[in-house]
């Protein structure tokens, strides 16, 4: 290890200390939580499909996603049927899938401008690019058994259990991640 002095008239005015790297497991868990208590229930979802550690840290902990942006108490409104308890959780802990907040949480929160590009992206669009099912290079090919969030209602839902009046392509617009195809179900268009 070298240590630098910085107030020597002899030091090297181009040596510079050395960078230290700090991991987000490394925090401790409090800060951890508090980050994560201003994510949306999707950005919690991505999160947790990160690493095996986040998601043991957001699925152990329930208030994280009671507590997120558009959550609508998804424990009461999805029949659960627990056969077994799951290995990497505590006894009871329910995991924050797709299945889980669908139907009745929403995608609306948060609309934040693109890094990359500069367009407003909201997340509808960014939960259909990620677990829309879609291909990216054949949007058109879309399976109906696909996970949808509805660019107006922002409901997530199998895109066969939408109540669609016709397929309507919206928008197009280019992101990082390719071309993004908005529809919006028939509910919306009322």
């Amino acid at each position: 290890m070298t240590t630098i002095d910085y107030g020597s008239a002899s030091a090297n005015p181009q040596t510079k200390p050395a960078e230290t790297k700090i991991s987000f497991r490394s925090l401790p868990l409090e800060l951890r939580h508090q980050i994560f208590s201003s994510c949306t229930v999707l950005g919690l979802l991505i999160l947790s499909h990160t690493c095996h550690a986040m998601y043991v840290d957001i699925n152990s902990n329930p208030h994280l996603v009671q507590q997120s942006e558009g959550y609508l108490n998804y424990v009461e409104c999805w029949p659960l049927e627990i056969s077994k308890p799951h290995p990497m959780l505590p006894a009871g802990a329910i995991p924050l899938t797709v299945r889980m907040i669908s139907y009745y949480d929403k995608v609306e929160e948060y609309c934040g401008r693109d890094p990359l590009d500069g367009y407003r992206r909201r997340e509808w669009s960014l939960f259909n690019e990620v677990y829309g099912g879609c291909h990216r290079d054949h949007p058109d090919q879309c399976q109906n058994e696909c996970w949808w969030a509805c660019g107006g209602c922002d409901l997530i839902r199998r895109k066969e259990d939408f109540p669609w009046i016709r397929s309507i392509s919206i928008a197009k617009y280019l992101d990082y991640r390719g071309i993004v195809q908005v529809s919006n179900c028939k509910d919306c268009w009322v």
